[in-house]
């Protein structure tokens, strides 16, 4: 292995070319490696298609969660990695099946929301797809009804507002769950009030459909009187998940199932249930706001009922929003996010890689990005970016908006969760487990990695087909090139690990670069966590 000197020469990796075209292949090749380094990162790259293919052999099932129809959900140690995950076994049911599979793995490539469960990749059969998913540990919101009883109107508000703004964000990539219900509202822990919405085999297009789905207890008006009369109108799928959202929260308040019965019985108490509220004792106890909320969303008229992302504004959620982060944790993040900035483009996919392939168990980074998303949808606009850190941190306008476009990596305009969490997270992304993750997301075979998997890799993620495949080539050789340290020609994943910390360090090492508006940095690094500081003591030297 060469001395950490050495390999830090060798790692000054060079960046993408800064042009809104396929790069210039003899431009890249006579850039200098110092000149590469101090490029800003600026082609765009997601990691959202990045669901890699795994197989059982890496997978110990040690417990039964469920069985269905479909198959079976497994409690797995992931062996590369040590974490638990969640394996739901499919089986196909024909070729219909096979085709509602891949929409429900498509949907979940899409939907990158701190609420919403993760998929970490897939194992195909010829007989079933099971798909690697994040393991939420604590019950779901109906077995915890069921221990505990009813939640009073803070723990109801928190749950309900954290399920709409999911659902708010699924809308706004165009997919329906069609399936919302409390057994598919998780809790993330036995001690938390956080939630993940699962189970999306049901969703569907915003577009209108004749299709009923669902759990007929949640199920809105009009597809139950489609179930009782047989005509099947076009309806807008969106609105039947505000619906039966309206109802998670009346079963998380009252303990109780307001519509059920009969379909004929259903239609007949949704339309008195106005008249049930306003005189129910149990409902004239609780507040003005979660009544006025309820009586909104359960509109028999799917034209009366509001979209989900609209009633993220009501009152009864506004007097119960989470607290304003400190200054000390927006400072650490802040800081990490300078320094994510500066990395080379191949870094930076892998870091992000990371970020979407690890369930985020931080607290405090998920209370901070709720805090900055006013809106609630899951993204973060420039607006929202700039005047939250500007508050929290009295930094520099003109500086926050270069460093929103900077970490906005597939250029969308708006920073998704991902994005945040690679960004802020600094040297959690660095640890053993991470890396790992990211090293077996490249496929490796007998346990290394060649130049072609690392242009697969970048090729994956290059979601505006702005590399051309030479170009594609020249670049991966060139990563390959200064990760391979001891020049073997295949990497292992303790040297892949290696390499980009090694990386990591030179890029801490290298002054910060100014505003590209010229104003000097503002922002007063405190307590921060640098990427490189998980590094040994002999590496840092």
């Amino acid at each position: 292995m060469e001395t950490s000197t050495s390999a830090a020469q060798k790692m000054t990796e060079l960046s993408p070319l800064h042009s809104e075209s396929t790069f210039c292949e003899s431009e890249l090749s006579r850039r200098s490696s110092d000149e590469r380094l101090s490029e800003s990162v600026t082609q765009p790259f997601s990691c959202k298609p990045l669901i890699p293919s795994r197989s059982w052999e890496q997978y110990e099932c040690e417990k039964l969660l469920g069985t269905g129809s479909y198959g079976e959900v497994h409690v797995a140690r992931e062996g590369f990695s040590g974490r638990k995950v969640a394996l739901k076994q499919i089986n196909f049911m024909g070729s219909a099946h096979r085709v509602d599979i891949e929409r429900e793995i498509s949907a979940m490539k899409e939907l990158d929301h701190p609420n919403i469960c993760k998929i970490f990749g897939t194992i195909q059969t010829e007989r079933s797809t099971t798909l690697i998913m994040e393991l939420c540990e604590g019950e779901d919101v109906f077995e915890r009804i069921r221990k505990h009883g009813p939640f009073n109107e803070r723990v109801a508000a928190d749950v309900a507002y954290q399920a709409a703004s999911a659902l708010h964000y699924a809308h706004r990539c165009g997919i329906v769950h069609r399936d919302i219900k409390p057994e598919n509202v998780v809790f993330v822990s036995f001690a938390s009030t956080r939630i993940k919405v699962i189970d999306w085999g049901l969703c569907c297009p915003m577009s209108r459909t004749r299709a009923i789905a669902g759990s007929l207890s949640y199920a809105a008006p009009e597809l139950i009187l489609a179930k009782v009369t047989g005509e099947k109108d076009c309806w807008q799928p969106a609105v039947c998940d505000t619906w039966s959202l309206g109802v998670v929260i009346v079963v998380m308040l009252s303990g109780k199932l307001p519509f059920h019965g009969t379909p004929q019985q259903q239609l007949k108490k949704m339309k008195s249930w106005d008249q049930g509220i306003s005189r129910d004792r149990l409902w004239l106890a609780m507040s003005p706001e979660v009544r006025n909320l309820i009586t909104g969303v359960l509109k028999i008229s799917p034209t009366e009922r509001p979209a989900v992302g609209s009633i993220l504004k009501h009152p009864w959620f506004q007097s119960k929003a989470p607290p304003v982060m400190s200054k000390k944790t927006a400072d650490q993040v802040l800081a990490n996010m300078h320094e994510f900035s500066r990395l080379g483009h191949f870094y930076a996919v892998c870091l992000t890689a990371a970020a979407r392939l690890l369930d985020c168990r931080q607290e405090d980074i998920l209370h901070l990005f709720r805090s900055l998303d006013k809106h609630g949808n899951g993204r973060l606009t420039l607006q929202e970016f700039t005047s939250g850190f500007a508050k929290a941190c009295n930094a520099d306008r003109a500086e926050l908006e270069d460093l929103f476009h900077d970490l906005d990596k597939d250029g969308s305009g708006t920073l998704h969760f991902t994005e945040f969490f690679a960004a802020g997270m600094g040297s959690a992304l660095l640890e053993d487990k991470a890396l790992r993750v990211v090293f077996e997301a490249l496929e490796p075979k007998d346990g290394t990695i060649s130049a072609q998997e690392v242009r697969r890799l970048l090729k994956t993620c290059d979601i505006k087909k702005r590399w051309s495949e030479s170009a594609l080539i020249d670049f991966s050789e060139e990563v390959f090139s200064r990760l391979d340290l001891d020049d073997k020609g295949a990497i292992a994943a303790e040297e892949f690990s290696c390499g980009i910390r090694t990386h990591l360090q030179t890029v801490a090492r290298a002054p910060r670069r100014g505003s590209r508006r010229g104003s000097k940095s503002s922002v007063q690094l405190v307590g921060c966590w640098p990427f490189w500081s998980c590094l040994p003591f002999w590496r840092r030297a």
